[in-house]
């Protein structure tokens, strides 16, 4: 009896995981929710260190420079997704996969584009309000062929699949409970 309720559980818990995995698109991380509101740190010879803004996103230039050499199709919009506010919005598309991101916010204004690519965008990589920047990522690939070179982060940074929360509502709770 008590090997059929240890199977029954394993088995219970293999199908949950395998729901949880088998719909994320390639490049996903492998967990549905993946937030975090804060500050990431990277360790550089045993000591803690949180990289500028400026060190973990790629400069405007460079990111086009490298997105155009990786064939992706650029345009370039002067207010970001859904605001109307004056920013530097980059967009590259390639196939089925992008990038959107936006550089020279403040950072409440970073933190309403970060949720606003999260409505925009049911299913996504990578999307950050890291400083006074804002992206939205579709696909590993894409981190790595903008010229990222790390995940660090000052802000909110989060993965979504089809069975995940929308980040405004993980963004609200925060709030609520700060």
């Amino acid at each position: 009896m008590k090997k059929l309720q240890v199977l029954a559980i394993l088995l219970a818990t293999l199908l949950l995981l395998a729901a949880c995995t088998t719909s994320t698109p390639e490049g996903f991380p492998h967990q549905c929710n993946s937030a975090n509101f804060g500050m990431s740190h990277i360790t550089v010879g045993g000591e803690y260190a949180t990289p500028s803004t400026e060190e973990i996103v790629p400069e405007r230039e460079a990111l086009i420079a490298a997105l155009r050499e990786h064939g992706y199709t650029i345009e370039e919009f002067d207010t970001p997704l859904g605001l109307d506010i004056p920013a530097q919005r980059v967009l590259a598309i390639r196939d089925d996969t992008f990038i959107d991101i936006v550089y020279g916010l403040s950072i409440a204004h970073a933190i309403e584009a970060v949720l606003q690519y999260d409505d925009h965008h049911p299913i996504y990589f990578w999307a950050a309000q890291n400083g006074h920047f804002a992206y939205v990522i579709s696909h590993r690939q894409v981190f790595d062929d903008a010229g990222f070179t790390s995940m660090a982060n000052r802000g909110i940074q989060y993965s979504r699949c089809e069975q995940c929360q929308p980040l405004r509502e993980l963004w609200e709770n925060f709030n609520e409970r700060s």
